[in-house]
């Protein structure tokens, strides 16, 4: 496998995902593919879900639907250490 094969292949993928607080929809199937090297912001207005997004990436939310990607496999975070684990 290139070098440059290897480094399109995603670190880090969340599909689909998806998170309401009550009648409150913070996430609405969003999707999000990270590859290494990348640098990345995360911008919008207050009240927009970047802190709920965080959140799910990280493990302090579950997700109400979506899928987690770790190096291409499917991978279940059920919080902070799991995510913490797999890096």
């Amino acid at each position: 496998m290139s070098t440059t094969t290897q480094m399109r292949q995603k670190v880090l993928e969340l599909r689909g995902i998806s998170k309401s607080f009550g009648g409150v929809q913070a996430l609405s199937n969003v999707d999000i593919h990270l590859y290494p090297g990348e640098v990345v912001g995360l911008v919008g207005d207050n009240g927009a879900g970047k802190s709920t997004f965080v959140k799910v990436i990280a493990g302090v939310l579950a997700p109400d639907k979506g899928e987690y990607f770790f190096q291409g496999q499917p991978v279940t975070v059920r919080g902070p250490g799991d995510a913490n684990a797999l890096s």
